[in-house]
């Protein structure tokens, strides 16, 4: 199945089936909800139907930046809803794990494989397939549109090459 999402200012997940609810902003999209808007086919590989990834699609309404701190911490953060909806990577100076957390510390890990890409306004961060952003729904890559005005993407970018160690 090839899944899309459509930006909005709540996250808008896709891919995973959602148990025969009616999805709203935020929910879980299924295969039947897709193919109903025309938005899917399977792929099927000797057999067997592959697994969708599951990704996130979220407009920022606040980002923070830092860089090296007083404690030696850098980080990006970026917030979609007035309560709970985040996202932030971080690393320590001389560290070699970046910390990523969606939503809740429950969903903190440190990890090796996080990267991510900027294409024009919108930040793609994608951790291996074995790791997940958010556990329970299975979200391995998170989309994020920043918006034109409010934010400096030269600012964000500089932030992000220093926790990803492109500097």
């Amino acid at each position: 199945m090839i899944a899309f999402s459509f930006v909005a200012a709540a996250p808008v997940l896709a891919g995973r089936g959602n148990n025969g609810f009616e999805p709203s902003p935020g929910a879980a999209i299924s295969k039947e909800d897709n193919k109903r808007f025309g938005l899917s086919s399977d792929v099927v590989i000797e057999g067997r139907l592959l697994e969708p990834e599951v990704h996130m699609l979220v407009t920022g309404k606040k980002v923070e930046t830092i860089v090296d701190d007083d404690e030696g911490l850098s980080s990006f953060h970026v917030a979609w809803l007035e309560a709970g909806g985040y996202f932030s990577v971080a690393i320590e100076q001389g560290g070699d794990e970046i910390y990523c957390e969606l939503n809740d510390q429950a969903n903190g890990f440190y990890s090796n494989t996080v990267n991510y890409t900027i294409t024009d306004r919108r930040i793609k961060f994608r951790v291996s397939d074995d790791e997940y952003f958010d556990r329970p729904n299975r979200i391995n890559e998170i989309e994020i549109v920043i918006p034109d005005k409010e934010f400096d993407i030269e600012e964000i970018s500089s932030c992000l090459k220093v926790i990803f160690g492109r500097t």
